[in-house]
This record gives C-alpha cells, structure tokens and sequence, in this order.
C-alpha cells in the first residue's frame, strides 16, 4: 500500500546526499524539504558549491522543496 502522506524534513544541504539513497530505496514515499533547505546567500549570490547537493535531488518526482521561511534568511546589517 502506498503512503500518501507527505514526508516533511528539515535538514541541512550537507545531508542530501543521505535523503538521496532514501528516496531511490521508497520511491513511493513523498519527501518535502522545507525552506528550501535554507540555501546559504553570500551577499546576492548562491553559494552554489554548498548548494550542489540540494540542486542534485531535482532528478527525483518523489522528492519536493517547500517554499517558505525566506524572512529567515534575511540578515540585517
């Protein structure tokens, strides 16, 4: 039977890789990686290097980015 609840996670960019193997062993299972999986801005720019393994989930349908919390990412000088 399948499992039609989503899976929602907090994680860090550097744990990807591990969500990775778990999405290829439950294809069935949906994940929801929230907040973006707070990618980390340098002024304007994505520090792409740290957020390659994020970007490397995209090839997966089981696996979804939640959009939200980006008043988290605001730093204030």
């Amino acid at each position: 039977k399948e499992n039609k609840i989503p899976m929602s996670i907090n994680m860090k960019a550097s744990q990807a890789r591990a969500l990775l193997r778990v999405a290829e062993k439950y294809p069935a299972q949906i994940f929801l990686l929230s907040h973006m999986v707070r990618p980390i801005i340098n002024g304007v720019k994505l520090n792409r290097r740290a957020y390659e393994p994020v970007l490397s989930l995209a090839e997966f349908s089981n696996i979804h980015i939640k959009i939200s919390g980006f008043y988290a990412l605001i730093y204030h000088r």
